[in-house]
């Protein structure tokens, strides 16, 4: 991992030039770098990013346009999780999953061999294995699929984003067939980093076992801890009644 000295030393060196043909790899290095950075060198870069993104029509919005944002993370988004923990979440979703599974909020790389990946970033999307049927939606509007569609959910790091989470878990239960299952991963403390920059609200596991509860689940909770950092997995059943 980098050291703060080192993000600093790496940000100098990057050349602010005007020339498209900088523009592009100048913005992804700031980007890398902020993953790093904290504090007063942390609004530094990004004030250098914000610069160079409003020169590439793709990003010109950037951070503020939600969709630009996650559309920027898309490239090189695997290296953004520990790979210890991408193999946890991979192998406790798998164990408990079953069926036809929908990934809501998948990103570019989906936990379920050949699920259905929902997410609003295109570039996510884009970039995710072909091997999945991709639907390209916001996740805070009704899910566009027919009651008891689904086996299986799985919600990866994208309940403390959105706008109305109660709304949310509704949509779930109505896709679901009658004791389908729901897996929802979070992480254990708030973000921290500049990837909380669209946070809504942080939600601890005790709140959303209450609010599962309240929209028909049952459900517990486990926390993992891997070096410094804590996943909470949440395992939910449909009501059947």
């Amino acid at each position: 991992m980098l050291r703060e000295k080192d993000v600093i030393q790496q940000s100098e060196k990057l050349v602010n030039s005007p020339g498209k043909d900088r523009l592009t790899d100048d913005f992804f290095n700031l980007l890398f770098m902020l993953g790093y950075a904290k504090g007063k060198k942390k609004k530094e870069l990004v004030s250098k990013a914000k610069k160079i993104a409003d020169k590439i029509p793709e990003y010109r919005g950037w951070p503020d346009n939600k969709q630009k944002f996650w559309n920027a993370e898309s490239f090189g988004w695997e290296q953004r999780i520990d790979p210890e923990i991408r193999e946890l979440i991979k192998k406790e979703i798998n164990m408990f999953l079953k069926g036809k599974c929908i990934e809501l909020g998948s990103g570019s790389c989906p936990y379920v061999n050949k699920s259905v990946i929902v997410d609003f970033s295109k570039n996510m999307l884009d970039n995710a294995p072909k091997s999945h049927k991709k639907i390209l939606h916001d996740l805070n509007k009704k899910l566009p699929f027919r009651d008891c569609s689904f086996d299986s959910v799985s919600a990866s790091f994208i309940i403390d984003y959105l706008d109305n989470t109660s709304a949310f878990f509704s949509e779930i239960n109505r896709i679901l067939k009658p004791k389908g299952r729901l897996m929802i991963v979070q992480a254990g403390t708030p973000i921290t980093s500049y990837y909380g920059k669209h946070e809504k609200k942080f939600w601890k596991a005790k709140e959303i076992l209450k609010l599962l509860d309240k929209k028909k689940f049952n459900a517990k909770s486990s926390l993992f801890k891997i070096g410094s950092k804590e996943i909470v997995l949440i395992e939910a059943e449909k009501k059947s009644f």
